[in-house]
């Protein structure tokens, strides 16, 4: 195919990678798709959009799958999308590895952790890279990455082994309390985060489940990479079946109806929006599939009057972290009246310090922001609101932090005072999830700490909430009564994942959609408890029953 060439004269480069073209991964070998979808180089995307859609676009609608991958600068790699049935053979495959993989020791499953994560640690550099070209800023793939290796440190699998196996003796028994695999498990990661989210197949896998993952259509290329040339080879030396873990990119709505409906899905692992994601859970009901939803995040950080600011403001500011467009992020800030000027001074340093930038600069923190309608309208609130003060926010600006009104694909950090709770109750940049970059301080009208906790604990939403204080009376105070999110953070980053803490994923109320599995280590999320109960040989077993 003839593409369009490189504009002449555009200011950017674009970094020369490996290239990488994926068929489907189905029963342990590859399967072609219908047709391509193809990932350009975000260097391409932000310094000339136009040109880059418009090549998207003539790669995407061209025919003649046979045709190799072109070698124009701005191509990362295609993934193929396949059809429906290439799904249902993915499902049938995981179908029948299930049993023998459930046989198979706990030890040998739980092994594939540990070689997991050796290999994150031996291909960062490429997850790196990929993870830039699709768009997201190199400190924000580090943490992903950092996330990821949470989750399998010696601490957190230590944890996960102590509650997959429990036994004891009573009286002439033996009583043992075991997780079981839930059995297939199909997987659909967000577009915000894909592979990261992908990568709890790893978990799904070594808990005994066999695996269907969709990676999404529009940016599939790094979670791709992660599953097929990093975890693939993993789970095979383990001698896993073929079938154990599968991988497609489809259609997306069609796709998840095919995974709900099929007899072999036994749990359905989603990621998305709150509306979404329930409609997710009742079909799954309605089916008999259990529902692992992680859906939006709106969290509170306090800071209280003794709280080291320069701290806090730092925490307060990973609100804007790849433009604010991460579920875990603290959306909304809490100061104490006394200290509240001084920690806005902070913020607004750090914020006004931070400029676009191309993802795979080392200085990049703000991403671009597809979606600006939702922030127009967020700063249009906080400047028709009364008690609220815009204080920095408004401008579109190009990569090199120019205004651009037109084509401008990042947005400036915007930092809103909000005076009084009884205000930002009735404020939607308080209440919903916002997903830009919105830091909205509300100085409460009164410094009552049963005020705040109320605050804090009517939020229907709940991922992680965070404390900033020395006082420990008022920190012991925090712990008893905060009962919102799955994870609390006290003087400590809002987004940090410390190992052993970093498996509980998950919350409450919208955060999960109200459903029983949230806030939730994802081994324990997709396994079931089973009892045992083994009489001694000999042992008098005559327990009471409804005979007598």
């Amino acid at each position: 195919m003839t593409l369009t060439p490189e504009a002449p004269d555009t200011d950017f480069t674009v970094p020369l990678l490996q290239q990488r073209s994926y068929d489907a991964y189905v029963a342990g070998r590859d399967v072609p798709g219908i047709a391509w979808c193809h990932t350009l180089h975000a260097h391409a995307l932000i310094g000339a959009p136009h040109a880059a859609l418009t090549m998207l676009d003539e790669l995407n609608t061209a025919q003649g799958l046979a045709e190799p991958l072109p070698t124009h600068p701005w191509v990362v790699g295609r993934t193929a999308l396949v059809d429906l049935t290439t799904v249902d053979a993915a499902l049938r495959a995981a179908g029948t590895a299930a049993p023998d993989w459930a046989a198979t020791s706990q030890d040998t499953r739980l092994g594939i952790l540990d070689g997991f994560c050796e290999a994150l640690d031996t291909h960062a550099a490429e997850f790196e890279q990929l993870s830039a070209a699709e768009g997201h800023p190199l400190r924000t793939a580090r943490w992903e990455l950092e996330g990821m290796k949470s989750h399998l440190h010696p601490s957190s699998l230590e944890w996960l082994r102590d509650q997959l196996w429990y036994e004891e003796h009573v009286e002439t028994s033996r009583v043992v309390l075991r997780r079981q695999p839930d059995g297939v498990v199909a997987i659909i990661p967000p577009a915000n985060a894909p592979a990261p989210i992908a990568a709890i197949a790893a978990i799904a896998i070594a808990v005994g489940n066999t695996t269907v993952v969709r990676v999404p259509r529009s940016n599939p290329l790094t979670a791709m990479w992660l599953l097929r040339e990093v975890l693939a080879p993993i789970v095979e030396a383990a001698g896993a079946p073929p079938g154990t873990l599968n991988v497609i990119c489809a259609d997306p709505a069609e796709s998840l109806d095919r995974m709900i409906l099929a007899e072999e899905t036994s749990t359905m692992v989603y990621f998305g929006q709150t509306a979404r994601g329930r409609s997710v859970q009742r079909r799954c009901a309605d089916h008999g599939v259990k529902p692992v939803l992680e859906l939006a995040g709106n969290d509170t950080l306090v800071v209280w009057d003794d709280a080291d600011l320069d701290a806090a403001a730092q925490a307060c500011t990973e609100a804007v972290a790849a433009s604010g467009q991460i579920c875990m992020l603290p959306n909304r800030i809490i100061a104490h009246p006394t200290i509240a000027d001084g920690l806005l001074e902070r913020i607004l340093t750090r914020v006004d310090q931070l400029t676009p930038g191309f993802p795979d600069d080392e200085d990049t923190v703000l991403a671009a922001v597809k979606q600006q309608d939702g922030y127009l309208h967020a700063l249009e609130e906080c400047r028709t609101t009364s008690s609220v003060t815009l204080l920095r926010g408004g401008t579109k600006r190009d990569v090199h932090g120019n205004p651009d009104d037109t084509m401008g694909l990042f947005v400036d950090p915007a930092v809103a005072r909000i005076d009084g709770l009884a205000t930002a109750e009735t404020m939607r940049v308080v209440t919903d999830e916002t997903f830009y970059p919105l830091i909205p301080v509300i100085v409460p009208e009164t410094s009552e700490l049963d005020r705040v906790l109320d605050f804090v604990n009517n939020n229907h939403y709940g991922l992680r909430n965070s404390l900033w204080t020395n006082n420990t009376s008022l920190i012991d105070e925090w712990l008893r009564r905060c009962t919102n999110g799955g994870l609390l953070q006290i003087n400590s980053p809002h987004t940090a994942a410390p190992p052993a803490l970093a498996p509980t994923n998950g919350g409450t109320g919208l955060s999960n959609g109200g459903n029983a599995y949230g806030a939730q280590n994802f081994g324990l999320e997709l396994t079931h408890l089973q009892g045992v109960h083994i009489p001694a040989p000999g042992a008098d077993t005559r327990f009471r029953t409804p005979l007598g």
